[in-house]
């Protein structure tokens, strides 16, 4: 008798494994884990005080490397579209004598973040535009127009990106620049 009513004690007392709740370090180690997580991984997504300045650089200079090296290779007059007044752009490609979007997804359509804005677009075929649609003509032997864009973000931080003619490589310069090669 004595050690059934012990059992039972002993049993009422101590739960199985399986029923206990976490203890307070371990709720907070995980809540620090994804504190430290979304404070890596927001910025660069651009969900947290919007877009990233460089982040933005860095995708449409690959886009005006990408287009440079399609025209060259696919032999046809190609160009780079900028929206300034929806801080948008994309490639297009010349086929029968008007333009279609590149089908390509390393080159597909861009949204820049609300945060960053197309100041001005410098072209040679449309001069200095601030608003509307300019654009930036790559042409199949390997040349590109003259091309300066200038992006703002935040209101304050202002790029300069200017494409070589000749290599389709683009230069970066802080602040507003007329003309980086000039």
């Amino acid at each position: 008798m004595t050690f059934t009513t012990s059992y039972c004690l002993h049993s009422a007392t101590v739960k199985p494994h399986s029923a206990r709740g976490f203890t307070l370090i371990e709720i907070m180690l995980v809540m620090f884990i994804i504190g430290l997580t979304a404070a890596v991984v927001f910025p660069k997504m651009g969900i947290v005080g919007g877009g990233n300045l460089d982040a933005e650089i860095r995708t449409l200079s690959g886009h005006i490397q990408g287009l440079y090296s399609e025209a060259t290779f696919k032999r046809r007059m190609h160009r780079l579209a900028f929206n300034l007044d929806a801080d948008r752009y994309w490639a297009e490609v010349e086929l029968g004598g008007g333009y279609s979007p590149v089908q390509r997804n390393f080159l597909k359509p861009v949204q820049l973040p609300h945060n960053i804005h197309l100041m001005d677009v410098l072209t040679t075929v449309d001069g200095k535009r601030t608003d509307g649609t300019a654009y930036a003509y790559f042409h199949p032997l390997g040349r590109v127009d003259r091309v300066i864009i200038h992006l703002q973000a935040n209101g304050t931080d202002t790029m300069t990106l200017q494409v070589n003619p000749v290599t389709g490589r683009v230069a970066l310069k802080e602040g507003y620049v007329e003309d980086l090669f000039g």
